[in-house]
């Protein structure tokens, strides 16, 4: 159990939280708030 929480962590913030390249070394989460801020 602990194992799998480990790497759904990982998973989380492999995808979600660490700067991507593709994104101007942003995070999704930042890419996408600063794109609602664009459009609003």
């Amino acid at each position: 159990e602990e194992a799998r929480r480990i790497i759904r962590d990982w998973v989380q913030w492999y995808n979600e939280e660490r700067p991507h390249s593709a994104l101007g070394y942003r995070s999704p989460v930042q890419y996408r708030a600063q794109q609602a801020t664009q459009v609003a």
